[in-house]
């Protein structure tokens, strides 16, 4: 059976394209943008920077992406501040870019195990993970579109944090994650990188990581 979805909700694919729909779609997703943009505030992700000489800003686009339930219904508008990756310059904008990824036998062994210790089980998900891995380098990106600052048109951002869309976003949220994980007692797996253990007197704790998804499995009484 085929799901009904609403006719006029559309995912703009382009600045362009979002200028050309109804006031009343624009503003929530603009509503959207300005949620984004408190994200980085929040996150304290860049600051307000001249751009030196010879030095190129990694460009950013906005990405628009409508969330939906089960019947087809809109429940959320959501906007994404990406970085165009493809114009960062290897040894200026980023050197390490390789960050680990859960091995999929991995999560089969690891409910395995829960399940028959009798462990609970959660996933959580870390929301705009990426926007708390420290940049090592130093990169400067333009100002988004539609939020370019007054008196400051010729300025840039000078990222702190990692940024969806630069090569190195995963690696710095993953090492950042790492230390958090270790500073409380994890070790990391030496097989699969992406699997910590945490072992106390009355019991054990599994921690599962995928990117921004984590799976975690405990029969601590309290962790």
């Amino acid at each position: 059976a085929y799901k009904v979805l609403e006719s006029n909700e559309i995912e703009p694919t382009s600045w362009n394209e979002l200028q050309t729909l109804t006031k009343e779609e624009l503003r929530k997703w603009v509503d959207a943008m300005d949620a984004e943009m408190e994200s980085m505030k929040a996150k304290d992700v860049w600051e307000l920077s001249d751009l030196p000489e010879k030095v190129t800003p990694v460009d950013t686009k906005w990405v628009f992406k409508l969330k939906r339930d089960e019947n087809g219904k809109v429940t959320q508008h959501k906007a994404r501040l990406v970085a165009r990756g493809f114009t960062q310059k290897p040894g200026e904008d980023f050197t390490e870019i390789f960050a680990p990824v859960a091995n999929n036998a991995t999560l089969r062994v690891l409910l395995s195990v829960a399940g028959a210790k009798r462990m609970m089980v959660r996933h959580l998900d870390v929301k705009t993970a990426f926007l708390n891995g420290e940049l090592k380098e130093t990169v400067y990106i333009n100002q988004p579109k539609g939020y370019v600052l007054n008196g400051n048109e010729d300025k840039v951002y000078r990222l702190k944090k990692g940024l969806y869309g630069l090569k190195q976003a995963a690696k710095t949220w993953n090492d950042k994650l790492d230390g958090i994980l270790k500073s409380n007692g994890y070790h990391r797996n030496e097989v699969d990188p992406c699997l910590y253990m945490k072992r106390e007197t009355d019991g054990i704790c599994y921690i599962l990581v995928y990117v921004d998804d984590i799976i975690l499995c405990t029969n601590l009484p309290k962790l």
